[in-house]
């Protein structure tokens, strides 16, 4: 929601899943493979709300 851009939100879900990954002990590093994902679909979401509703709106949502 700060950076707006698709390579703005791929480099910051990577490093997501890198420090989820180091942090945590799940093993197998599933969190390198669904942050990214997870932070795409979430920014696709954003850009499908954010022309529909107002501002004040679609962030809290």
């Amino acid at each position: 929601m700060l950076f707006p851009k698709t390579k703005y939100v791929l480099v910051l879900s990577i490093v997501a899943g890198v420090i989820s990954a180091l942090t945590t002990q799940t093993p197998g590093g599933h969190n390198m493979i669904d942050k990214p994902i997870t932070g795409i679909l979430f920014f696709g979401l954003l850009l499908l709300v954010k022309n529909r509703m107002n501002n004040n709106i679609h962030v809290p949502v």
